[in-house]
């Protein structure tokens, strides 16, 4: 069976379909769990910072990948503090949009919804390229340390607390690099956790505005088979459902609004400092920023694309009842109509806090301003 990929959401959330805790005490018991795991990664986040920035103080090999790293480090502790504070916000809102569509449409069918297909094959992508990139860097310098160590010499890496470390240096290099990986691995995972709740939310907002601008058309064409009174009864409930998206559509900007600016701002210097380090580290580090590039690039693009479906499928509506034989809705019923057209021409963009739009238009602005200045 198919099952909603926002309801597969909620049940790992541990909700039911009015946002509030489920009853069954193994599913109702996993938010407190998840909660624990975001400071775990607010943990990762800190200790990221403090290995790269006191474990390699004055390496000349770690100096510009400990600042990358330590950046990376404070990126984490961003998102997910903002996943931690609107845990329960995030829960609650793709509960109510799940609620919406099925208590209207059904269960979404994935079979039928390639854009949900193209997200959710693209975050089980995320997940392994994560796990992919850190493996490549970090056994690229396990293996730089194996041959030093059967070499004889050395990188002049300085390390704390070697006087307390019982074992040869080359020992304790490769127990800090594994540690470095681990932390790694799982801090990305949980930023990326967090971005891929926030772009299956948008783009099942999307979906919804689509299946209402399909259900307008439906209304209008069949409108002489209607008494009056049932096609006004329809049309009021149908604005109903149209305020229901647009009120979504606002909740989702308060609550992701401060998380997509961050993400694109800290993406746009993760970029610009992976492409330096691409330009003058070594091949593993060089290796790893690559992936990175390429994962940063495609997550962003992936966020943007889902912001301008809900921006393209919101205009839908007036531009579906402009192709419906209008002409047969009674005149009474004609500003009802003129209402929703009205409401439906200012496009519900996804707002980075009122600082720019999340859409293609704008993701296309800011990389011809990269090309522009490369």
């Amino acid at each position: 069976m198919y099952y909603t990929l926002i309801q597969k959401v909620v049940l790992f959330f541990g909700l039911d379909i009015n946002g509030k805790y489920s009853s069954h005490p193994k599913i109702s018991k996993f938010l407190v769990i998840w909660k624990y795991f975001l400071h775990i990664f607010l943990i990762i986040g800190v200790s990221q910072i403090w290995i790269k920035l006191i474990v390699y103080p004055t390496s000349e090999l770690f100096n510009l990948t400990s600042w990358f790293m330590a950046f990376m480090g404070i990126q984490s502790i961003l998102k997910v503090t903002l996943m931690n504070k609107n845990i329960h916000q995030m829960t609650s809102l793709i509960t109510r949009i799940s609620a919406f569509h099925i208590n209207n449409y059904g269960a979404l069918d994935l079979k039928n919804e390639k854009f949900m297909k193209i997200l959710y094959k693209f975050a089980a992508g995320m997940n392994f390229f994560i796990i992919f990139s850190c493996t490549i860097a970090y056994l690229g310098y396990f293996i730089q340390m194996i041959l030093e160590y059967f070499n004889g010499t050395s990188s002049d890496m300085e390390f704390p607390f070697q006087l307390f470390w019982p074992f040869s240096e080359s020992d304790y290099r490769i127990f800090i690099m594994i540690y470095i990986m681990f932390l790694h691995i799982l801090a990305n995972y949980g930023v990326f956790a967090n971005n891929h709740i926030m772009t299956y939310t948008v783009a099942f907002l999307a979906i919804c505005f689509d299946r209402l601008a399909g259900e307008v058309k439906e209304i209008i064409n069949e409108s002489d088979k209607r008494s009056f009174q049932n096609t006004k009864r329809i049309l009021a409930e149908y604005v109903d459902k149209h305020n229901q998206l647009i009120e979504f559509r606002k909740n989702l900007n308060s609550l992701y609004g401060i998380t997509v600016l961050t993400f694109t701002v800290q993406s746009s210097a993760v970029i610009c400092m992976m492409g330096f380090i691409i330009l003058t580290r070594s091949f593993s580090e060089a290796l790893s920023c690559t992936i990175g590039i390429i994962v940063t690039i495609v997550q962003v693009i992936v966020i943007f694309y889902a912001g301008d479906k809900l921006k393209e499928n919101s205009r839908k509506i007036s531009e579906t009842i402009g192709n419906s034989d209008i002409e047969k809705v009674d005149q009474l019923l004609k500003k009802n109509i003129l209402l929703i057209i009205q409401v439906s021409n200012q496009p519900k963009k996804l707002s980075a806090m009122n600082f720019f739009s999340v859409d293609l238009e704008t993701c296309a602005t800011v990389s011809i301003s990269y090309l522009k200045q490369c």
